[in-house]
């Protein structure tokens, strides 16, 4: 039993419900598609890698009891999003009828991934950007130009949008009404996964009557902005979140182009990919090509072009490494040990063990820690818990703990070695060719996909460890020579972007979408 193989159990069965015929022989796809906006699979990808995740693993009755109560605290959530959140009234006066409606709802994929292609889409003179945005909270990533406009969702809510949520609300208990009609335990679900129906109401719970009711709004708000501004195309960096699926879907359905934007690395555990429903995706490289294809993606919706994201890690200047270093006080003649720190969520626990993790970390100390003229950074993972991992690696003169939410493709800049325990972000450090380490210790699977390219040092035990590190502060060159054949091999497989153009070649494909 593994992660990838629990997953692809999850996207069949998922897949299987989609499909199941009510008692008025309609799909539930069929059937929750309301106003042509398909609320199914608005949440599908979800439902799958997510929500079927988290139940499966939740085994205590006050884990079971959190799931119970969900749909109360997501009703709480959407009225204090509705009565408090930011909201902009400011209409916008003048809008040109080649207008990119683009989703940033998660600053950091807008400003890794989205961002640099938007930066080179305003330069066109006829065309405008609406970038949505959660709230106004990441103002100073905004840019100023004629040419883009930036709007918090709930900025829309109002008379008319108020009408078209109740308009949803009305169909969508109609169709909740249906749905209950039904036999639900005739649903064949044994013959993908062995899962009682008692853990399928579970999940129909917190679906039927939490997620979606709960963000009806946002439906009523997207379509809204759909309607009123019609757009050439809708521009998103994830696949599989329901905020920006909504827009995605909506927007599908009504014949307007929708462009994906690859965020992360994808494997064969990406299933969310499997639920693609857009006109193209901008891929990272073959690796991805392969994946997608797997998934159901046709050849002809796929454009390979790496990713924005690996756009700075190219062709690195020394007075940026120089600049970085003085910010964060390193003295010049030390040698600079990144840590991307993770942590272990109650999911992960069917997989490894909590303790794996740990001795990992303790480890990284006991090898860091006696070393002369080198500093060593944390870079914490942003759901981290902080004083726990400070507990295992204690903050001293020589090791700098950053902000949790820091962008780490500028501490990977200036580095001189990477240690992950199987983050995406090994990726960056690869591109920007640095030595790179994945302790894989015994009952620590999330570095496989890593050991199998020979593109990184995984050493298995403590004693593994602290001499790796040792060798490569004495004399990294010698000791990454054969690796870093190795390394440029994968990194040709993973992306298509061989010196930093990733954005103008995505914006160019974007405006042939358009033109």
């Amino acid at each position: 039993m593994s992660f990838e193989s629990d997953q692809n159990k999850y996207e069949t069965l998922v897949k299987l419900i989609t499909n199941f015929k009510l008692s008025n022989q309609k799909t539930i796809s069929e059937e929750f598609t309301l106003y042509k906006l398909p609320l199914w699979d608005v949440f599908a990808p979800e439902l799958a890698w997510r929500h079927l995740t988290v139940l499966l693993a939740s085994t205590s009755i006050i884990s079971r009891v959190k799931i119970w109560f969900k749909p109360f605290f997501l009703k709480i959530k959407s009225f204090y999003l509705l009565n408090f959140s930011f909201k902009n009234g400011k209409s916008i006066e003048k809008f040109h009828e080649n207008m990119i409606l683009c989703l940033a709802l998660t600053p950091r994929m807008y400003s890794e991934v989205l961002l640099p292609i938007v930066e080179k889409l305003a330069k066109q003179r006829n065309l405008q950007i609406l970038i949505l945005t959660w709230n106004n909270k990441n103002e100073a990533m905004w840019i100023d130009h004629p040419n883009i406009i930036y709007r918090s969702i709930w900025s829309f809510w109002g008379k008319s949008a108020k009408s078209k949520h109740q308009k949803l609300s009305l169909a969508y208990e109609k169709s909740l009404g249906k749905l209950f009609e039904s036999n639900l335990k005739t649903i064949p679900i044994n013959s993908v996964i062995s899962i009682s129906y008692n853990n399928i109401n579970l999940l129909f719970r917190v679906l039927f009557r939490g997620y979606i009711p709960a963000s009806l709004n946002q439906a009523a708000i997207a379509w809204e902005i759909i309607e009123k501004y019609n757009p050439k195309l809708v521009l998103s960096s994830d696949i599989s979140d329901s905020r920006t699926r909504i827009y995605s879907l909506l927007a599908k359905s009504l014949n307007i182009t929708t462009f994906e934007v690859q965020f992360g690395l994808a494997g064969n555990e990406a299933i969310e990919w499997s639920f693609f429903k857009s006109d193209k995706v901008a891929a990272w490289g073959n690796i991805s090509e392969k994946v997608f294809h797997k998934k159901g993606i046709s050849k002809d919706k796929i454009v390979k072009c790496g990713s924005p994201r690996h756009d700075i890690l190219y062709n690195i200047a020394p007075k940026t490494v120089k600049n970085l270093k003085l910010r964060l006080g390193i003295n010049f003649n030390n040698k600079v040990i990144l840590l991307a720190s993770t942590f272990s969520e109650p999911v992960h626990h069917k997989y490894t063990s909590l303790e794996v993790l740990k001795d990992m970390k303790i480890s990284f100390y006991r090898s860091i820690n006696d070393l002369k003229n080198v500093t060593t950074i944390i870079k914490p993972h942003p759901h981290e818990n902080v004083k726990n991992t400070m507990t295992l690696i204690p903050k001293n003169n020589n090791i700098i703990y950053t902000d949790k939410n820091i962008d780490i493709r500028y501490l990977i800049m200036i580095c001189d070695i990477f240690v992950s325990f199987g983050s995406t972000t090994t990726i960056d450090a690869l591109i920007a060719k640095k030595p790179v380490i994945c302790p894989a210790f015994e009952g620590w699977p999330f570095c496989e996909v890593f050991e199998k390219t020979q593109a990184v040092f995984t050493p298995k035990t403590d004693l593994e460890l602290i001499g790796l590190i040792d060798k490569l502060i004495k004399n990294e060159k010698n000791v990454t020579r054969e690796m870093f054949s190795y390394r440029d091999k994968f990194i040709s497989e993973v992306t298509s972007n061989d010196n930093g153009d990733a954005a103008y070649k995505i914006s160019n494909a974007i405006l042939a979408e358009i033109n």
